[in-house]
């Protein structure tokens, strides 16, 4: 889990609810500011198309409802899924159904704004229209992009599976696969993978063995890009020696050559128990029954984008300071999708509105100041500074040998089920909604 001093919350325990969907809760008092105006005939009159209703786009969306703008939401998916749970939502199938996916019905409410279960399959900024896979089409005065990133493990449900059925299907699937295994690999020793690997240990048979293969020389590299090179290569080598204590073996430095992420559909791939051989980079062999592919994410976006208007090789989208996307007037872009130069964390590119005093603006709130200036017919003005706060990571393993932590108490990283209930929580209290079961719609 990341997060950045001051962004966290109260206790979740204290806004627990019965088994049932209740209505939106109401913006936090300290960031109803924003909204203390009615809002002007020029804001009531322009129409915002967010496209994508993960966190960042959740936000997006409900603040800009809230300002009095016409608000459409776009969203392939039956709800927000909440992916930083999703080592334990393989494991815990109905835990991923009622927690993990957050409904989107209460992100609008206004008269004018609604929700629409589409794909987006191109923007034009001339016309300033939204084509969809349905075929239809959709005027806007003002777009935000806000797709994310698909993450290429079993964490996330598939491309394709966006409906209720589907998405249980694909976690009961998984968790099924990892309760028949006798010998599990899992490719990637980032941060998604090495959660996968430890909250799956505590899932499973101590017979059954698990081997984590990392292509670099150091756990969680990628996620640890600029920290000084002894404190990686220490953090590095407690995760190792945590790992070794809950019977997870490490590879490190190797590559599996004999597949890849397109012969692990889903994020895994699991033969009915019959054992396959997984081949490495040096020649070592190693005989797998399921394979959990945890390495890295792709950019939702170039399906949708103008070539000109993504970075080169990331396939991400160009924004400048602003969040407004090069080359494209009236659009703009927020979150993973977006090659803004800092770490991909939920809590950058989230709305302060809605969470507790001190939390710093995300994204979604300079855009939202940004539309309000364009809305009076001046140019937009806020910029996006990434804030200066020290980097903060806790990676759980197993319940007994805990997790490790840099920036916080490494207890911290040991909390394991409760980290995933903490930030679920913050998910839903970000969509104005109580922590409760999902039911669906």
């Amino acid at each position: 889990e990341f997060f950045y001093k001051g962004q966290r919350t109260a206790s979740f325990r204290r806004h627990r609810t019965p088994n049932r969907v209740c209505p939106p809760t109401p913006l936090h008092s300290a960031s109803m500011g924003m909204f203390s105006k009615a809002p002007s005939a020029e804001v009531k009159a322009k129409h915002v198309v967010v496209i994508g209703a993960g966190l960042a786009g959740a936000g997006m969306a409900r603040i800009a409802d809230k300002a009095g703008f016409k608000v459409t939401v776009i969203e392939r998916r039956t709800g927000s899924v909440y992916k930083a749970g999703g080592s334990r939502g393989i494991n815990d199938p109905e835990w991923a159904m009622t927690k993990m996916l957050v409904p989107i019905r209460a992100l609008v409410s206004g008269s004018e704004s609604k929700r629409v279960q589409n794909d987006v399959v191109a923007i034009d900024a001339a016309s300033k229209t939204i084509s969809l896979s349905s075929g239809g089409t959709l005027e806007y005065d003002y777009a935000v992009v806000a797709v994310g990133a698909q993450n290429l493990s079993p964490a996330e449900p598939p491309l394709g599976v966006y409906n209720l059925a589907g998405i249980r299907e694909h976690y009961e699937h998984v968790s099924a696969a990892i309760k028949a295994a006798k010998k599990i690999v899992v490719v990637g020793g980032g941060a998604v993978g090495m959660e996968t690997a430890g909250y799956t240990r505590d899932h499973i048979d101590a017979s059954v063995s698990m081997t984590v293969v990392h292509s670099g020389p150091f756990l969680i590299d990628a996620s640890l890009k600029g920290v000084e090179p002894k404190t990686l290569e220490a953090f590095s080598a407690r995760i190792l020696k945590q790992s070794a204590d809950a019977k997870i073996d490490i590879v490190l430095n190797r590559r599996v050559t004999s597949m890849g992420a397109a012969d692990a559909p889903g994020g895994y791939k699991w033969m009915d128990g019959s054992e396959f051989t997984v081949e490495l980079d040096n020649g070592t062999v190693l005989t797998a029954d399921l394979v959990l592919w945890c390495i890295g994410s792709r950019s939702n976006a170039p399906q949708m984008m103008p070539e000109s208007s993504m970075e080169p090789g990331s396939k991400l989208i160009k924004v400048n300071r602003k969040l407004e996307v090069e080359g494209m007037e009236g659009v703009f872009a927020i979150g993973d999708c977006t090659n803004i130069k800092e770490p991909k964390l939920l809590t950058l590119a989230r709305s302060k509105v809605g969470l507790p005093p001190g939390t710093p603006e995300g994204h979604a709130d300079v855009v939202l100041a940004n539309l309000i200036t364009l809305a009076a017919g001046k140019p937009a003005s806020k910029e996006w500074v990434t804030p200066l706060t020290k980097l903060q990571i806790a990676i759980p393993i197993t319940k007994k040998v805990g997790g490790s932590a840099i920036g916080v108490p490494n207890f911290a990283a040991g909390l394991k089920g409760g980290a995933f209930e903490f930030f679920a929580f913050t998910h839903w209290m970000s969509t104005g909604q109580k922590y409760v079961t999902f039911v669906g719609g």
